[in-house]
């Protein structure tokens, strides 16, 4: 037999748990196989339900997967538009188009893949503002395409191919049609790269109508080593690059002469102008900030090819490689920023220094805001992709913009351990950060960073020298079924100067404030040993919460929530509960069935049961075939079935039987096992090899009935961590589909399974799941309004339909063509407006003989008189109208003179002295003769009492009167 289970003479399954799941119906046995994998799969040869999962050569199906986050935040720096409102940053082969007041995302520019340049990187580096329109951006990324972009309207105008990957992007107004770039070429045996300054005409080679063209003329200005920085001067007179440790400058009036050469002592960095004068700045990679002063000694042509030194000076205080500088608009101050998370303003005349500490990441880069004569502002783009505003008066963060802060730079340097976590009450993700003592709360939803949670308090330095300081890490997060508390576990590992510590650190949730709430600390759960594995007790039952956790140590140890009465307050906190050592060695880990009835832990080739409450062993599974197991899980909501995965194979468990019901062996190690969370079956994750370009991963999804897979699928990501998805907005196909979220080798996160939008070709980052209507506005809509013939407009059907949209075709046709090309106004204006208004249907006329329409008049919703598409229901007849004159008559009467009886039959309001409500003393009346005594009233044919009706005239201010027959008396002194 390929696997045999031994059986504990005093264990065994609760009786009641046995019969219960020897009820359960068996799974069927035929499966369908939607797809094939490319890897050959064996199976076990003496197991009877085994089965080859090997490969026919055949193309699988890629799993639709959307990606949260980029895996690397651009390094370069953002550019505003002219006016300030709006900012673009680059997310690889996209722009995302920022509002500067909000931070939200109003647009996105993409540019579509080209044919045969799949294999190149699209990766946008460089952007500018054309400085020849206001409203059009110039992009260049690294398949060689320099790209003009109307933001405005968010369509690619041009397109100019130089082949080689871009990597900075200059231009001045006075140059027109030409933009300066800088390239790079792998040079053979070392290890930097060689650059190149080219001279770009924006001018079409040829007059065809291809989007993608081949530039009017391209002129080498000189070679350079790897460039790490381009600008042109105030004037447009200079261009100074820099490379290595060398400035090179041109005349741009004389490029053929080439660059003359000025040496630095170290590897510069960065580059910029000062927005006035002829002299720049450069960073170094010793955090030396330098001013040159070289530009102006009129370098000759015999100085070209040598290298010169220059007359600088400089300031000194970062302590590692300055990232970016950049002038005030004044130029009287330089801002310099870099790994040590500080905004340093330099006094360019003086050197003295002001500070912005702490910023929370890494500085990327710097841009300052000028707003024409309003307030400046700088903006620092961070590592983690995140971006702050800084105000120069209070020299504080005024706002804040970010998404999903990871740092891949600094998080490569710390073990593969990815926390992740799903918070059910609130429909967020727990994730690691940028800082690895921290966790933040991502809600999908919305697309925003609902807090940052710092497990370990620590101070955020960089380096000393160049030794990074060891900081705690965070290593496992689990949340509850209940979503009330969570338990996280970070440790420091130790040296020679001190001991390692590690915590172990339940939360609780906390309702009104939102937030988690530290409430127990454990130093030392294992004592000094790892802790290997951590899962909260799942069970529906009002049992006492539990977790377990399984250590180096040899132990697993099961923690409970313990509540006591203090002072009439319930108090709550963690304890241990019981500890079970094992003989064989360390357990690698351990979970629970889905009612928490029964306890799994793995240790090499077994696998014990355990019933929770007494701690007593069930049965020992055993599988010779599977020397070293890594995890083990409860498949289904039964708890019948469970798997237990090693390196290479999966094994098929039946508790109740206690037999091996199938085995899976796998040619390509094996990463994950995720269960699904109510079906029987669950997916296997295989690890990319490492012989391939770009890392795959296979996923396999298996039914507990056979070995066959269900289905195989490839994804393109490699994976730290992964969990099941199980956020209320993605709608699943069905209650059988497969949702996963994981964070990559490259620290970014992907959602990916049934019921999730595919990634389109070139995705730009803002892929939408299944479900949500798909929705584009651009930049002139979000300054001045989504016009009148883009609004939503309410469903018809039959003939109106068809008229809505035969109309809505020759309003584009009318409207969609530049200003210039159109006719004259007067020849189009009838067919416009034809077009846009339509007949209003014949409303039925109000019942005129309805008594209530005298006394109320309905509160009716304004419709506009001519509105595109608008279906009106009524119109307002001459009875309507008499009823709306009779009120504003009655109205007017009562402002100009008393009421001494009904008017019109209608009642009456007192007079008693009082205006609006307010007393005599709060309003001051002029004066008005005694008035004439109203007319009495007179008996009629019927014997009762009729008034005289009044005339609507002006009459005199009011005065006493009687008021229900009867005399009022009122001094009038």
């Amino acid at each position: 037999m390929a696997a045999s289970s031994s059986k504990q003479p005093r264990g065994g399954l609760p009786a009641a748990r046995k019969s219960a799941e020897l009820k359960a119906s068996k799974p069927s046995k035929t499966t369908s196989r939607k797809g094939k994998g490319r890897e050959p799969v064996l199976a076990d040869s003496t197991n009877a339900q085994g089965s080859v999962a090997d490969g026919g050569g055949e193309e699988t199906p890629a799993w639709n997967w959307v990606c949260l986050t980029e895996s690397a935040a651009s390094r370069c720096s953002p550019v505003f538009t002219k006016n300030g409102s709006y900012f673009f940053s680059l997310v690889g082969p996209s722009v995302k188009v920022h509002s500067t007041t909000t931070g939200r995302i109003v647009s996105t520019l993409t540019a579509p893949c080209p044919e045969g340049r799949e294999s190149r990187s699209q990766a946008l580096t460089c952007a500018i503002i054309n400085p020849q329109n206001a409203f059009q951006l110039i992009t260049g990324s690294l398949n060689g395409y320099v790209s003009v972009w109307d933001f405005m309207e968010a369509t690619l105008l041009q397109v100019f191919d130089i082949e080689k990957p871009i990597h900075h992007l200059c231009a001045h107004h006075r140059l027109k049609d030409v933009v300066f770039v800088t390239t790079t070429k792998a040079n053979r045996g070392r290890k930097d790269e060689s650059g190149v300054v080219l001279r770009v005409s924006l001018l079409r080679g040829s007059s065809t109508s291809k989007l993608v063209q081949k530039p009017e003329e391209v002129l080498s200005v000189g070679k350079t080593r790897s460039p790490t920085g381009l600008a042109l001067s105030p004037s447009g007179d200079w261009l100074v690059a820099i490379g290595g440790n060398t400035s090179y400058i041109a005349p741009t009036s004389a490029l053929q002469s080439g660059f003359t050469k000025f040496v630095s002592p170290d590897h510069l960095t960065c580059l910029a102008f000062h927005p006035t004068e002829e002299y720049y700045a450069t960073g170094d990679s010793k955090g030396c900030v330098r001013l040159w002063y070289c530009i102006g000694q009129n370098p000759q042509v015999e100085t070209f090819g040598l290298e010169k030194k220059s007359q600088t000076s400089s300031f000194h205080w970062h302590a590692h490689a300055v990232a970016s500088v950049a002038f005030t608009s004044n130029g009287s101050y330089l801002l310099s920023g870099g790994e040590e998370s500080v905004l340093v303003i330099w006094q360019v005349h003086t050197g003295r220094k002001e500070f912005v500490p702490r910023v929370g990441a890494a500085i990327n880069s710097i841009t300052v805001l000028r707003e024409g004569d309003g307030p400046e502002e700088y903006l620092l783009g961070l590592v983690d992709a995140t971006y702050l505003f800084i105000n120069p008066a209070s020299l504080k963060v005024s706002r804040t913009i970010s998404q999903i802060k990871l740092d891949p730079s600094s998080s490569t340097a710390h073990s593969n351990a990815a926390p992740l976590a799903i918070h059910g009450l609130t429909s967020t993700i727990v994730l690691p950060s940028s800082h690895p003592s921290s966790l933040q709360v991502y809600a999908p939803s919305s697309s925003e960073l609902v807090s940052e949670i710092e497990i370990s308090p620590s101070n955020r330095i960089s380096r000393r020298d160049e030794t990074p300081i060891e900081a705690y890490r965070i290593e496992h997060t689990q949340i509850s079924a209940s979503g009330e508390w969570m338990a996280t576990l970070d440790c420091r590992a130790g040296d020679d100067s001190f001991r390692g510590d590690i915590f172990l650190k339940f939360w609780k949730w906390d309702h009104k404030s939102s937030v988690w709430i530290l409430n127990t600390r454990i130093d030392h759960p294992h004592d000094l040993g790892a802790v290997t594995s951590m899962a909260f007790r799942s069970s529906d039952s009002d049992d006492v919460l539990q977790l377990v956790t399984t250590g180096a140590d040899s132990h697993v140890k099961v923690w409970r929530l313990r509540s006591t009465k203090t002072s009439g307050e319930l108090e709550e906190s963690w304890m241990i509960r019981s500890a079970i050592k094992l003989k064989d060695g360390s357990p690698s880990h351990a979970s629970w069935s889905h009612d928490g009835s029964i306890l799994a832990a793995s240790c090499g080739p077994h696998v014990a049961l355990y019933e929770p409450s007494t701690s007593a062993l069930l049965c020992n599974l055993t599988s010779p075939q599977c020397k070293n197991i890594t995890s083990t899980y409860f498949i289904g909501r039964s708890g019948r079935y469970l798997a237990t995965m090693s390196l290479v194979s999966v094994t098929l468990w039946d508790v109740v039987s206690q037999t091996v019901r199938w085995r899976f062996v796998s040619s390509q190690p094996l990463d994950f096992l995720v269960p699904h969370s109510s079906c029987d079956s669950f997916v296997l994750l295989a690890k990319p090899t490492q012989s391939s370009e770009q890392p795959e991963t296979c996923a396999w999804t298996f039914g507990v009935s056979s070995s066959t897979p269900i289905s195989t699928q490839r994804l393109p990501h490699a994976f730290r961590n992964v969990v099941w998805y199980s956020l209320p907005f993605v709608a699943p196909s069905s209650a059988s589909s497969f949702r996963i979220v994981g964070i990559t080798r490259s620290w970014g996160v992907v959602i990916m399974g049934q019921g999730i939008q595919a990634l389109s070709h070139g995705g730009s980052g803002k892929e939408r799941l299944e479900g949500e209507a798909p929705t584009r506005k651009t930049l002139f809509q979000d300054v001045f309004g989504v016009s009148l013939f883009d609004a939503a407009t309410a469903t018809t059907t039959g003939a109106e339909e068809a008229t809505r949209s035969r109309r809505g075709k020759e309003r584009r046709i009318l409207v969609d063509e530049p200003a210039y090309s159109m006719p004259p106004l007067d020849t189009v204006f009838d067919t416009f407006i034809d077009s846009v208004v339509q007949e209003r249907a014949t409303p039925a006329l109000p019942d005129v003989g309805d008594a209530s329409q005298d006394m109320e008049v309905e509160e009716e919703a304004e419709q506009d008189l001519v509105v595109r598409e608008r279906k009106y229901t009524r119109v307002v007849d001459d009875a309507e109208m008499q009823v709306f004159i009779d009120l504003f008559r009655r109205q007017a009467i009562d402002h100009v003179r008393p009421r001494t009886a009904p008017v019109n039959g209608y009642a009456t309001r007192k007079a008693n002295g009082t205006t609006n409500g307010s007393a005599n003393g709060a309003h001051h009346r002029t004066p008005q003769p005694p008035q004439p005594k109203p007319m009495a009233p007179s008996p009629n044919k019927k014997g009762t009492k009729s008034f005289v009706q009044t005339t609507p005239t002006v009459m005199p201010s009011p005065s006493p009167s009687p008021i229900n027959g009867k005399k009022r008396k009122k001094s009038l002194d």
